[in-house]
């Protein structure tokens, strides 16, 4: 079964028949495999820069609700003790 193998340096392996042969430079095909490969690796980095944002985004969010949280404990602790004396 053929088959082709594109690396980062355009070093191109062609096997045919358990025969390999290396090439480098190896023509349109491995230059289009190198631009899909750094449009993956670019929509990879895209995805992760966004996943990270809406963390940091809902991290945000849950420290800015601590206040509110906060003081409605403080609240439930000071109508406890009163409700003791």
């Amino acid at each position: 079964m053929p088959g082709i193998g594109c690396s980062t340096a355009l070093l191109c392996q062609f096997s045919v028949g358990g025969q390999s042969m290396e090439g480098l430079g190896g023509g349109s095909i491995c230059e289009t495999g190198g631009v899909f490969r750094k449009k993956q690796v670019a929509e990879e980095d895209q995805y992760f820069r966004k996943y990270h944002e809406e963390k940091i985004d809902h991290h945000n969010e849950e420290i800015d609700g601590l206040p509110k949280e906060t003081e409605c404990h403080k609240n439930k602790i000071q109508k406890l003790k009163n409700d003791d004396d």
